[in-house]
């Protein structure tokens, strides 16, 4: 009888030691599994006439995923190891669509990329319109979707569960000019402004910032709206009422209202543009643009920073260009939507969505000229985004604010253009 039980018992022992060995090499083969590569939509207009602006920011992400599948000594997470560590150093595997510039066509290429390619998440789409209509299709799929560029406030005041955005919007920009305003000395104040905008989407999200700002901050507004074939009579009435400062949509609006300014004998204090709208060199920024003011996401000015410098020689030695325009956005785009993926420790949308919204990536790991990123919770608009203002100096735009970051000291009030007073 003691045999039989004796022999129960060791039976019973090596099933069981059978049973766990087979748990955990279960358990071992299932941590250990994990893709090769990650599938990452991007959705550019590499067509159409958005096409250079497009193929630039494509050239951005392929460079980005570049410094994640391969090895730099750069002071940027995932750059030091190859691919992405928390998934086996699973490399990034971009999968690049023409959206063609139009909202249609957007819609169409982020359903392929979903339903087709299988994308874990999809980046872009440049264009706001592009960008809504495609987010629109990754919100109903519940795909992660980041922008690295759009500037349309409306973008994150959708409700949207899905959707990320890491460059400042129209409002941030509109922000960050008062916040120059404030820190003006009391010689250079800012106590009333006139924003000349036109009916576009554009102009109305700076317009409706801007009249918010400056009710909040006690600043009269003299004028809040002009149509172009309406700039002779705007120069007569803001030589009446010679407002502190004027702004307007875009740089090249500026130029064209200063020579207007011009023929009325008429110079304002200052002026700025939101943003650019032109491809500024000393060709384009003639006379009538010296001393202007315009609202950038980033400059070249910023080579200064050892880390923007050695990203530019790299981005250089790979493409022949040096960075420029949106293309650094696009870069950081990239770069932050890969770290969640890696955080996320996987490809579910619900754990990427988690590891982005954790997100808190440093100012000196950025090349931009962000104090980092951290998405707000409800909106998942970047707030630590902001601009930096640009001044035209001798044909050249130089960076003249944050003052502690400045390559160029601010003038101000305008030197008066020829024909003016």
């Amino acid at each position: 009888m003691r045999k039989k039980t004796l022999t129960f018992y060791l039976g019973c022992i090596i099933c069981l030691s059978v049973s766990l060995s087979g748990c955990l090499s279960n358990s071992t083969s299932t941590t250990m599994q994990h893709p090769k590569t990650i599938k990452i939509g991007v959705m550019y207009p590499t067509s159409g006439d958005m096409e250079h602006a497009g193929k630039n920011q494509v050239k951005g992400i392929e460079f980005a995923a570049k410094l994640i599948n391969e090895k730099y000594d750069l002071a940027i997470p995932l750059a030091k190891g190859e691919g992405l560590p928390n998934l086996g150093g699973a490399k990034i595997e971009l999968i690049i669509v023409d959206s063609e510039g139009s909202p249609k066509e957007a819609v169409a290429k982020a359903e392929k990329l979903i339903t087709e390619e299988k994308a874990a998440a999809i980046i872009g789409a440049y264009d706001s319109s592009n960008t809504a209509a495609a987010s629109q299709t990754t919100e109903r799929y519940g795909i992660p979707f980041l922008n690295a560029e759009s500037t349309s406030h409306h973008l994150t005041e959708r409700g949207y569960k899905w959707f990320f955005r890491t460059n400042a919007d129209n409002e941030l920009a509109a922000m960050g000019v008062f916040d120059f305003f404030t820190q003006l000395d009391e010689d250079h104040a800012v106590k009333s402004i006139a924003f000349l905008h036109d009916q576009s989407e554009v102009s109305q999200d700076f317009a409706d910032a801007q009249n918010r700002l400056a009710e909040k901050s006690g600043r009269e507004v003299v004028s809040d709206r002009l149509d172009s074939n309406q700039l002779n009579f705007g120069a007569l009435k803001l030589k009446e009422a010679d407002p502190d400062v004027i702004t307007m949509t875009t740089l090249r609006s500026a130029i064209q209202f200063r020579q207007t300014a011009n023929q009325q004998s008429y110079s304002p204090n200052a002026m700025i543009g939101m943003s650019s709208g032109l491809e500024t060199s000393e060709e384009t920024l003639g006379k009538e643009a010296e001393g202007l003011l315009v609202s950038a996401g980033w400059s070249k000015e910023l080579l200064g920073k050892p880390l923007i410098n050695k990203v530019n020689a790299l981005y250089k030695a790979e493409t022949g260009e040096e960075l420029s325009g949106y293309t650094p956005h696009a870069i950081t785009g990239m770069l932050v939507l890969a770290d969640a993926i890696n955080r996320a420790e996987s490809i579910d949308s619900d754990k990427i969505r988690k590891a982005l919204l954790a997100t808190d990536y440093p100012a000196d790991s950025l090349i931009m000229p962000w104090n980092g990123v951290r998405f707000d919770q409800d909106t998942q608009q970047n707030k630590s985004a902001s601009n930096v203002l640009l001044q035209v100096k001798d044909g050249t735009e130089k960076l003249v604010w944050p003052f502690d970051i400045a390559t160029e000291e601010l003038v101000w009030p305008l030197i008066p253009a020829e024909g003016g007073s």
